[in-house]
């Protein structure tokens, strides 16, 4: 009975991930244009459920049902087309945990100067994509999920620091 439990808050979690992620600002759902938007989806519903609900992190039912932020990142790793690079971008807002937190920016510092403009126009926007999203969940969910402005902020200078060093960065596979 307790695997039924665990199925339906899953279940639940992510129809509320999806439902907060399929809507855009203006309200009018939207599908994911790109393979670099389908697995920046995968991303942001794996990330947000686990920040949510971080006590499924431990259970092996939920975790081996749920692809690992991680794997998807390597995914994105191996696309340089312009869109997909402004989609992995576009993920620096998200709460990605620890581990998936240091690839993201092991990745970003690898892409160096290719995707630095991104990052320099989201750290001059007032746009926080992840709390602009999940707007409608209650506001302790909306801060599991993601950054608060000021880290956020933060996080996009050092990355911009990192890559105007020249830094690398030993983390990647």
């Amino acid at each position: 009975m307790r695997r039924s439990g665990i199925t339906a808050a899953l279940i639940a979690s992510i129809i509320v991930i999806f439902h907060a992620s399929a809507s855009a600002v203006a309200g009018v759902p939207r599908k994911p244009s790109s393979k670099a938007e389908v697995l920046k989806e995968a991303v942001v519903a794996a990330a947000s459920l686990f920040a949510v609900r971080p006590e499924l992190r431990t259970d092996s039912r939920v975790v081996e049902r749920v692809t690992t932020i991680e794997s998807v990142l390597a995914l994105l790793d191996g696309h340089n087309e312009p869109d997909s690079l402004d989609v992995l971008t576009s993920l620096s807002s998200y709460y990605l945990g620890e581990a998936a937190g240091g690839l993201y920016r092991c990745l970003i510092i690898r892409k160096g100067a290719t995707i630095k403009g991104r990052l320099a126009s989201l750290l001059a926007s007032d746009d926080n994509e992840c709390a602009r999203r999940f707007n409608s969940l209650p506001p302790s969910e909306r801060r599991a999920a993601c950054l608060d402005d000021v880290v956020y902020r933060a996080k996009l200078r050092a990355m911009l620091g990192q890559i105007e060093r020249g830094e690398t960065c030993d983390e990647l596979p």
